[in-house]
């Protein structure tokens, strides 16, 4: 489904972080070994390595893909890793200090952040048991996050009809017992560096009367998103077809992370970047000359707000966000692809 809207998410600049490629990370679904390569639709997964599995086995699993006896050649290419946010030790230091406390709410909102919650309780040596027994409830934006809370131990999750944050800042129950006096609840929201204020704005905003507010949020950074630096192999030159014809972003962080590997090559080979998106294909050297697929709506409006693909090249599950919608339109994505290359 294509993204259609031209919300302007601006590129910020970081540090960036080298990766060693491993050529044995590509692998092909293909009848035969001796698939021609322009017959291949080649798929580029940019989450963290490691992380990229799950998303992988929907790909070459889907029934879309089967159907049509797609020849896959899928490749792992993190963009981005993770490090400590600033507010990490004072994550550790409210866990250890017993600070969950009087929290009605801890949210969490990816699976990283998750993962990062498990780490943080490791090290402050705070079990699960310690933190059902505070009273703080969990939340989760979306399935697969409350799978990864699952994982480390918690099977009372909060999760909205809806994996955004938007939606679960507006569907965030009041706890009972909370009224009057006892108002606002108060909200700890430990996540990405880079994560937007939706979340805090919104439920900030949420009243229980006209003075009144419903929730009170303390964000803490607990981790961030910093940008790998990709080998140029991996990066399209402005006159050749580059090394996929897809990238799968499971973040904005993602996005700005590809793209600066892009302007990177074109500097290091002094050549311009250009940014005009061709009329017939929609596709730029600008982008690395791929399609971008993407895990949900935020994701896909940094693509669009970049200026470096057109609408009908990004691709994102407006209805279902998530691993499964982001299977289902990749494989749409892949479809449309095929027809594009039978009509050449």
């Amino acid at each position: 489904i294509p993204c259609t809207s031209s919300t302007n998410v601006p590129v910020v600049k970081s540090k960036p972080h080298r990766w060693g490629i491993n050529r044995s990370e590509t692998r092909r679904y293909a009848t035969s070994t001796s698939t021609p390569l322009d017959e291949l639709l080649r798929i580029g997964l940019t989450r963290e390595e490691g992380k990229n599995s799950q998303l992988e086995e929907l790909l070459t699993k889907h029934p879309m893909v089967a159907a049509r006896n797609m020849e896959l050649s899928i490749k792992e290419t993190p963009c981005i890793q993770h490090a400590d946010g600033v507010d990490y030790p004072a994550f550790l230091e409210l866990l250890t200090s017993g600070g969950l406390e009087g929290l009605g709410y801890l949210i969490i909102t990816s699976p990283e952040a998750a993962r990062v919650f498990g780490q943080a309780l490791d090290e402050s040596y705070v079990s699960v048991k310690e933190v059902t027994q505070s009273g703080v409830q969990l939340a989760a934006v979306g399935g697969a996050t409350s799978a990864a809370l699952e994982d480390l131990g918690f099977d009372d999750v909060f999760v909205p009809s809806k994996a955004t944050g938007e939606i679960l800042a507006a569907e965030l129950p009041v706890l009972e017992g909370y009224e009057g006096e006892d108002l606002p609840i108060r909200v700890l929201y430990p996540c990405s560096a880079k994560a937007a204020d939706t979340i805090p704005t919104q439920l900030e905003a949420r009243r229980a009367d006209t003075s009144t507010p419903l929730f009170q949020v303390t964000r803490l950074n607990t981790y961030d998103t910093v940008p790998v630096t990709l080998p140029n192999q991996l990066i399209s030159g402005p006159s050749d077809n580059g090394s996929f014809d897809v990238l799968c972003f499971g973040s904005p962080s993602a996005v700005t992370a590809w793209l600066e590997n892009v302007d990177r090559v074109a500097a290091e080979i002094n050549t311009a970047v250009e940014i005009n998106i061709d009329e017939d294909d929609g596709l730029s050297a600008g982008n690395g000359n791929v399609i971008a697929c993407c895990i949900g709506k935020t994701t896909a409006q940094a693509c669009v707000g970049s200026g470096r693909w057109s609408d009908n090249n990004v691709y994102y599950p407006e209805k279902t966000p998530g691993l499964k919608g982001w299977a289902d339109v990749t494989a749409i994505c892949l479809g449309d692809i095929l027809e594009r290359r039978f009509w050449e």
